[in-house]
């Protein structure tokens, strides 16, 4: 067409922005919109969108902002889509400010969202935690005679379970049976850990049973670990290892989070065996231990008694022999405090940050329970101090009490 003399128009252009930006060549797409002005022309709605799309996938939230109220005073009217797409890229940044934009937007021209655009909406609050402006918005889209689909309901529930509304997430249980809306085993999983979180067992059953008798669908590692935790938090050992041994006859492989919230029950109530037969059967199932394991682990060692303790070190040395190591230093009263230091130092900066105070707290409490003399090497939390980590109350109380 160049070589031809042949005239670009905005479907030309249009046509090649919306390549580059699906080929991810975003600098091409903002090359060929500059190249749109230079060329005397006026973008069109299509060119619009898929230049705003362009500006989200960037981050370049300013950029975004100011090519819409410069298309918006040239008389563009946006569509649902342009919404969805601007709420994406605030909903990416966190940016509440941002969100309230856009509803004041679609308000002022008179746009009425579609279950999309309300799905976009209910995951940027989800981001912002603002869960009374995401019942409102649920609301309004009921009342404009929308339905909702599984990604509404599971954006929803997921909104008031970080907000700890279990009983706004209950009644929106109770209303999702009552009007049969759709569920997926994404919405079931979600529903299931909001059971975990509060403790709910007979919901937590029932919904179980749900899933089971579902052709649709069939239960996951993630249903069976909700309610491997829905047990845990009201204290019923026994059922959460029927529902881990249930998991294992159902060919389904059991996952990190299960397998550590299972041993810290059982650590807690003293049965240490069946912790370290948890552990074998997650190693034997693929699991690769992680710091969190370890941390169980650690937790373990400081709730278990000493004729208790060489089962659980041998699981810790399959899955950090420095741990062991260093378990092993602070009990040997030949050993310097520099030594200590250097070890727990190195150990703690190759772990990730919300492990590194509670392996120092069980460290102290492996400390105090197996009465170690070490002086100056039992203040663990010297080293937080010298990484600079801010103490917790746990490990103050631990200081002090020492």
């Amino acid at each position: 067409m160049i070589e031809l003399g042949v005239p670009f128009d905005n479907i030309t252009y249009s046509t090649l922005i919306t390549c580059a930006k699906r080929c991810r060549r975003f600098d091409r797409a903002l090359n060929w919109f500059d190249r749109i002005y230079r060329a005397g022309l006026i973008p069109d709605e299509v060119t619009y969108s898929s230049i705003l799309d362009v500006y989200a996938e960037l981050g370049r939230r300013e950029d975004a902002i100011v090519l819409y109220e410069r298309a918006r005073a040239g008389g563009w009217t946006p569509d649902p889509v342009v919404f969805s797409v601007l709420t994406k890229m605030f909903r990416a940044a966190a940016d509440y400010d941002g969100i309230r934009y856009v509803l004041k937007e679609m308000s002022t021209l008179g746009v009425k969202p579609n279950v999309v655009v309300y799905n976009t909406l209910l995951e940027a609050i989800g981001m912002v935690g603002e869960p009374g402006l995401a019942k409102i918005l649920f609301d309004e889209m009921l009342a404009a005679g929308l339905a909702p689909d599984e990604k509404t309901l599971t954006a929803l529930l997921k909104i008031y379970r970080k907000a700890r509304w279990g009983r706004d997430a209950l009644e929106l249980w109770e209303r999702m049976r009552a009007n049969k809306w759709p569920v997926d085993l994404i919405l079931y999983n979600t529903l299931l850990s909001v059971c975990a979180d509060f403790g709910l067992e007979e919901e937590a059953e029932s919904l179980f049973v749900e899933v089971q008798n579902c052709l649709q669908v069939r239960p996951d590692d993630f249903t069976y670990t909700s309610m491997i935790k829905t047990y845990c938090s009201v204290g019923k050992v026994d059922s959460a290892l029927e529902m881990l041994d249930k998991m294992l006859d159902g060919g389904v492989k059991p996952n990190v989070m299960g397998c550590t919230c299972l041993m810290q029950c059982l650590g807690r109530a003293k049965r240490i065996d069946d912790a370290v037969r948890v552990f074998d059967i997650a190693v034997g199932r693929g699991i690769k231990p992680d710091d969190r394991i370890c941390g169980c682990l650690l937790s373990l060692a400081s709730m278990c008694c000493e004729s208790e303790m060489t089962k659980v070190l041998s699981c810790l040395e399959r899955a950090s022999p420095r741990l062991v190591m260093l378990i092993r230093m602070l009990g040997d009263g030949e050993v310097q405090f520099a030594e200590v230091r250097k070890e727990l130092r190195s150990i703690l900066n190759d772990a990730a940050d919300d492990v590194r105070k509670p392996f120092c707290n069980c460290l102290i409490d492996i400390c105090r329970n197996r009465d170690i003399p070490l002086g100056e090497a039992a203040n663990c939390c010297i080293l937080e101090r010298s990484l600079d980590y801010t103490l917790d109350c746990k490990t103050m109380v631990l200081q002090n009490g020492r």
